[in-house]
């Protein structure tokens, strides 16, 4: 069969079946609103186990079962949300299909850690150190996160650990004993973040 001018820009057969396999990918990865599962549970389960041992830390140090000068802020701040930006980067790296949501759900926690870690930053540097009202803050952050991110996400029941963390961060403004301040966090980590991040990983696929 004679050759036209366009033939050699149209695909092989091999070609339109690979591209084929892409366009299957793409479809039942945004219909499912897989991006959240791929980009949020891993974060969201790294960042509150961080949490949640450090509270523990915080705990035993108040305790005196740790050394006073520990740096529990700032490893839980580096691991945590520095975990959390590996994963965000690495599983952007792997997708090759970039959706609305995939995009908004990166900025989210980008941004959200950076007015968290902003936030306590001032506080040290102006000496104006209120741990109630930096835990209040750091909860009711958290809150808006998860909630942006189960509408972005598709993920309708994120609202609750949403609302638990707004409760959590209330609560906070009112806890000035370090031990029950630091077992409200932690447990609040625990149920608003690393359950949420795990049922995301390894949980059903639907939205």
């Amino acid at each position: 069969m004679p050759q036209g001018p366009l033939d050699d820009l149209l695909p092989s057969p091999d070609e339109v079946l690979f591209m084929g396999d892409d366009l299957l990918a793409i479809r039942e990865a945004t219909g499912r609103g897989d991006v959240l599962s791929v980009l949020g549970g891993p974060g969201m389960a790294w960042w509150g186990a961080c949490m949640a041992l450090s509270s523990l830390g915080f705990i035993l140090r108040y305790l005196d079962y740790l050394p006073a000068k520990l740096p529990i802020s700032a490893l839980q701040f580096v691991l945590g949300y520095g975990g959390t930006l590996v994963f965000l980067f690495l599983n952007a790296r792997k997708t090759t299909f970039t959706t609305w949501q995939s995009q908004a759900l990166r900025l989210i926690w980008i941004y959200a850690g950076s007015a968290i870690f902003l936030f306590n930053l001032g506080c040290e540097l102006t000496h104006a150190v209120n741990m109630p009202v930096m835990n209040g803050f750091l909860c009711l952050m958290l809150g808006v996160v998860t909630g942006i991110s189960g509408a972005a996400g598709r993920r309708r029941w994120l609202s609750i650990p949403a609302i638990g963390w707004m409760a959590a961060g209330f609560a906070s403004f009112f806890l000035s004993d370090v031990v029950s301040r630091q077992a409200v966090l932690g447990g609040a980590a625990m149920a608003f973040m690393v359950l949420p991040g795990l049922f995301l990983m390894l949980g059903p696929k639907t939205a």
